[in-house]
């Protein structure tokens, strides 16, 4: 074959190789061997390069996924890339009668383990669990050394042919296993290879393969018998020749080179490497002990044993073993051959069932005319000509039937009542507009289709649809299952170490006070590891801790490898909804495998590698929010039998305007967060327009591209709008001279600096990505030249527009992504103002999503006039859910900035009613109890009428103890008229096996006081719906001079004091270290700032109490007030405690 001609050939110039050895490393491990190699694939790269190799093969444990990433770094760097994959086999080659290709049970940890087909098993009694509960990766494997299982075989692919055949064979291992533990049988590698005979390189590897350990134990015969075998299934193979530095391997290299003379095959050095340099050896005994659960000196034999693991040049191999110059050429040999190149643009999107006859750009034709009528009954201009130019570009990128079936997919859903909605770039093209996919007007909106598709894009674009959350996963299998696991499969994402992660981690594996690490982990707040260090150097004890010295201390060491892991992958796991969906099997174009549970195809690939491939992915999401609107207008029609259209309200809807500019728009999709509450009474959006803004502005982009301040001061009126430039006036107008948009980049691109629109989207995705030196530089000459020739920029200005269009476009929301969610946004406010019981039942019911807890919109709702009915056995269904309001109507808190409809809005929307519904909270709420006992308890309420008292409630529900007693405490059983303390008391009785006599409680139960139900509450069900906490200590609270919330709006700027319940906590990476809480008591939420100087002394009390005692500056910036913390102490440790205890009761 063409790699032994060329070894023979190479061989005749060893005396000028001794000089300049030509070497590729053909067996380099990387990080995406999870947690057994400690090198991301760059950089392996970067270190070949600058070692002089010839060439890398990147050869992972079962997987491929780091294989795109490689390949376009090596492209980058012209080093000649190969792939492969290491497999472990299934069975022997041969028959294993002695057990020496798979090992005999033997004694492991005082057990012996047992063996499933050929599998040792791992000990369960010893099992250790990672902080958190988490099991350890692979935890099938915990504590087997490699020794114990079965034999390893390499496959090696030099170009994108022998790259199918690899990926095919990966994908069929891995469909016909468990997750994780892949296993080769050798007649699915007879059956793969022979049809495609010489497209993969087989190698014998030193390590643990079935050759090497038959040589070890002196079985000459059976090794050259496997040898011979896997000579016949595959055309060839080679035998590898690895230099560990361990006892035998001399002898154990010079067996092997003995089999490879007397069979002819080609020898191949190699150092199989683990890590890219030396000094990551000590982070890989780490990650071994990770991945086996136990410290790293008591890893044992579990510890690879080797003394080299890291790459070595040609030159250090030569020198260290002059007898296998051979095999060290013949490495380079086959890497000079190598023609790896990853790029299926060509593959076409599994498409769609046509009319005869048909194309499929003839139907996408036919179809987004027959739209024009619905959305554009009356024209519009420029509409032909936009029409005309998307469908031409669509046809020239092949991409019909992916438009096709997104449109289809849409229909279908929503056919079968499922929410659905397309958005972000899609939003984009007025041909997804016309198919139904998404809801953006894109004329109306200005919106640029080069964002979403142009010609001159390096990949293609994907869609994101969103569907109603609890019904996403229908339309997932739909799809799947349309297409079968060889043409369409979910992509991967890859969890990755962060901080808190691998302070966990590494301190386990150190062996670190597991107390020490947890508090180490609580306290860390940024998510980058240099930092980690700065967060805990706060305290005096761990500052002394982390202070090196001259000999490095254990958590100076835990540090630095904290920083070490950080980024590298741990394992894989499923995307929410992305799928790649081909017309050509799939499995040869990507590594597929199963689902943890087992009923998914999955790619080994997230969707960076999917991008980079050029495949064509279409998001599936889940969106709470349609799910909380969906269960809302279901239960109104219900209870009403009120039909509202959201897709049809009018924007000329003055009550929701008002709501949104005083922020009552808690439970408000995408604008009731702590920071769009503290700009909306400043922007006052009162159009749709302004509300796409609004919904853009609070993002890192416009924050990191100094626009947000400059925005709101210029929407109210106190600074002129300017613009750093006359051409750019058109392209900002809209937005008072800032970037707010994706689209504008592209705008500013294109009629600022003269790119192509193409070009115009490349510089934006390139501005967006991470970005080198090199490439910022290239990226700014275009730019600034571009700008001096088209506009007459002056350089300076030029450069300064350039600084800021890449502040921005790192972070930066299309506009597009943004209309479509300020369209949702109004629907929301909307239904909350007018029918607040059934949008709040409608957001329990779709929890968790959102920026507040469930107790938060429940006290929010009690505000508005919602009346919230406590959990009941005989009245509350499986979820919470809507009932006519008896007695008298919850009343509406007299707070300005409490917005709600007029009766003539009310009569307009039809919503006059509204105010008779309550929202009675479900069973499933309550913690113990779970889904399936609320719908069955609910179903034999149904069946056989209400229950009679707790006897007959645990008699016909079975219900265990425990969950009766979480359903008493949370007051479901208190309409029975019996103290919560004496039904406690009857539990044991009616709960016995055996009936227990009658018998009557103690007389003096002390009865549960209004603290301990308020505890019970928040603890079990998340909530108390008749009491915010803060109303328990607000008499005292008065005395002491603390105010309400509400009070806040009408104080002058000054010192106050405040109490309430923290909601949530937040310290973003653009605000330096500034921390913000979100505090609410019964009047309302406020907002407190605490400043970075101050957070190292308020952290504790912050951390560690929910309720909390805040003494600062009240500062007001229009209707805005908020409060700079300058003392916080937990309220319940505050002196103003023992003036409360009378509340209790």
């Amino acid at each position: 074959m063409w790699y032994i001609a060329s070894a023979a050939a190479t061989a005749g110039s060893l005396s000028e190789s001794l000089t300049e050895t030509r070497f590729a490393e053909l067996h380099a491990r990387s990080a995406f061997s999870f947690l057994r190699a400690t090198a991301t694939p760059e950089r392996l790269v970067e270190r070949a390069v600058a070692i002089g190799m010839h060439g890398l093969a990147l050869v992972d444990e079962g997987s491929l996924s780091g294989a795109v990433r490689f390949v376009r770094a090596a492209e980058a760097a012209g080093l000649p890339a190969l792939l492969g994959v290491e497999f472990e086999m299934a069975d022997p080659a041969l028959p294993d009668r002695d057990g020496v290709v798979f090992p005999l049970p033997r004694a492991h940890r005082g057990e012996v383990p047992s063996v499933r087909d050929g599998l040792p098993s791992r000990p369960l009694p010893d099992r250790q669990r990672r902080p958190l509960g988490r099991i350890v990766p692979h935890s099938e494997r915990r504590g087997v050394a490699d020794a114990e299982l079965g034999p390893r075989l390499t496959l090696l692919a030099t170009d994108e042919r022998g790259y199918r055949a690899l990926t095919r064979l990966l994908s069929a291992s891995n469909l016909a296993a468990s997750k994780g533990v892949s296993r080769l049988a050798h007649a699915l590698l007879a059956e793969h290879l022979h049809e495609r005979l010489g497209s993969l390189l087989l190698i014998a590897p030193f390590e643990e393969g079935e050759i090497a350990r038959r040589l070890a134990v002196g079985d000459r015969t059976g090794a050259r018998a496997v040898a011979m075998r896997l000579r016949d299934t595959a055309g060839s193979i080679h035998l590898e020749l690895v230099d560990r530095g361990l006892p035998g391997d001399a002898w154990l290299a010079q067996e092997t080179i003995t089999l490879a003379t007397e069979l002819g095959l080609p020898l191949l050095a190699s150092a199989a490497p683990r890590c890219a340099q030396e000094s990551e050896r000590e982070l890989l005994d780490v990650m071994t002990g990770i991945r086996h659960g136990l410290t790293v000196d008591r890893l044992g034999p579990l510890r690879f044993a080797r003394a080299e693991a890291h790459l070595r040049s040609g030159h250090e191999l030569s020198n260290a073993h002059p007898t296998w110059q051979a095999a060290i050429v013949e490495s380079a040999a086959i890497a000079a051959h190598a023609n790896m190149h990853l790029d299926f643009a060509r593959v076409r999107f599994a498409g769609i069932a046509l009319p005869h006859g048909r194309s499929a750009d003839e139907e996408l034709d036919q179809q987004v005319r027959s739209g024009i009528p619905t959305r554009y009954p009356s024209g519009g201009a420029g509409l032909e000509r936009r029409v005309r130019d998307e469908l031409a570009a669509i046809a020239r990128t092949g991409l019909a039937e992916f438009f096709l079936l997104c449109a289809e997919i849409v229909r279908t859903a929503r056919s079968n009542g499922i929410a659905a909605q397309g958005r972000g770039s899609a939003g984009d093209s007025i041909i997804a507009y016309l198919l139904g996919i998404t809801r953006v007007d894109p004329i109306r909106h200005n919106l640029i289709f080069e964002r979403f598709l142009n010609e001159g894009r390096e990949s293609y674009p994907d869609v994101d649809v969103d569907f109603a959350s609890d019904r996403r996963d229908e339309v997932i299998d739909a799809v799947l299952s349309r297409f079968g696991p060889r043409h369409a499969a979910i992509v991967c994402t890859f969890s990755t170490y962060r901080s808190r992660a691998a302070a966990r981690d590494v301190g386990l594996a150190l062996g670190l006070p597991q107390e020490l690490v947890d508090e180490a982990a609580r306290r860390i707040e940024t998510g980058d590891p240099v930092k980690i260090g700065a967060d805990l150097a706060a305290d005096p004890r761990w500052k002394r801790m982390l202070t090196p010295t001259a000999k490095e201390g254990i958590w100076v060491r835990w540090l630095r490898l904290c920083a070490e892991i950080d980024g590298l992958p741990r394992h894989r796991s499923m995307h929410p909804g992305g799928i790649v969906a081909t017309a050509e099997p799939l499995d040869e174009l990507a590594p597929v495998e199963l689902s943890a549970d087992g009923t998914r195809a999955v790619l080994q690939f997230d969707k960076h590698d999917i991008e980079a491939l050029k495949l064509v992915k279409l998001d599936l999401l889940g969106l709470g929010i349609l799910t909380a609107i969906t269960d809302a207008l279901d239960l109104l029609r219900h209870d009403l039998g009120v039909h509202p259209d959201l897709g049809a309200l009018s924007e000329e809807s003055p009550e929701v305007w008002r709501a949104i500019c005083a922020a009552d728009t808690i439970g408000v999709f995408q604008i009731e967060s702590r920071a769009q509450q503290q700009s909306l009474p400043r922007t006052r959006p009162m159009k749709m327009d302004d509300l796409v803004a609004q919904v853009a502005i609070i993002r890192p982009g416009p924050i990191q591209g100094n626009a947000v301040h400059p925005y709101l001061r210029r929407r109210a009126g106190l600074e002129r709008v300017s613009y750093p430039h006359p051409s750019l006036a058109p392209i900002l107008d809209e937005t008072l001279g800032v970037i707010l948009y994706q689209e504008q980049v592209m705008r500013i691109a294109i009629e600022v600096a003269g790119f192509t629109p193409g070009a115009s989207d490349v510089f934006r995705r390139a501005m967006g990505s991470a970005r080198s030196p090199r490439e910022m530089e290239l990226l700014r000459t275009r730019f600034v030249d571009g700008a001096i020739t088209t506009v007459g920029m002056t350089k300076k200005d030029a450069s300064d527009l350039f600084e800021r269009v890449a502040a921005f476009a790192s972070f930066g929301f299309a506009k597009s992504h943004a209309a479509a969610f300020a369209r949702t946004a109004f629907e929301s406010a909307w239904l909350r103002l007018h029918y607040p019981a059934h949008y709040l039942a409608g957001l329990i019911r779709a929890q968790p999503m959102g920026f507040y807890p469930v107790e938060a919109l429940i006290h929010d709702a009690r505000r508005h006039g919602v009346r919230v009915e406590p959990v009941c056995i005989n009245r509350s269904e499986a979820r919470t859910t809507t009932e006519l309001v008896t007695g008298e109507m919850q009343e509406i808190a007299a707070d300005p900035f409490i917005v709600v409809p007029t009766d003539a809005e009310r009569a307009i929307a039809g919503s006059q009613r509204a105010r008779s519904i309550a929202v009675r909270l479900g069973l499933d709420l309550v913690r113990g109890v779970g889904a399936t006992t609320a719908r069955s308890i609910a179903a034999e309420r149904t069946r056989n009428g209400a229950f009679r008292d707790l006897s007959d409630f645990a008699r016909r529900t079975k219900t265990p103890a425990a969950a009766l007693e979480r359903l008493v405490r949370a007051g479901a059983c208190d309409h029975f008229g019996i103290p919560r303390r004496e039904l406690l008391w009857q539990i044991a009785e009616v709960g016995a096996e055996i009936p227990l006599p009658p018998a009557h409680p103690p007389a003096h139960l002390t009865p549960v006081d209004r603290l301990e139900a308020l505890i019970d509450a928040h603890g079990i069900v998340g909530a108390d719906p008749a009491l915010q906490p803060i109303e328990l200590w607000r008499a005292a609270l008065t005395r002491s001079g603390t105010v309400t919330v509400a009070s806040l709006r009408s104080l002058p700027p000054g010192t106050v004091r405040i109490a309430g319940l923290t909601l949530s906590r937040q310290q973003p990476p653009t605000a330096h270290g500034t921390v913000f809480l979100a505090l609410e008591d019964e009047t309302g939420i406020a907002n407190v700032t605490i400043r970075a100087s101050d957070w190292p002394r308020m952290r504790n009390a912050v951390r560690r109490a929910s309720l909390l005692l805040v003494a600062g500056r009240l500062e007001r910036n229009g209707q805005v007030a908020n409060v700079v913390a300058t003392r916080i102490e937990p309220l319940t440790q505050a002196k103003i405690r023992r003036h409360a205890r009378t509340s209790f009761r």
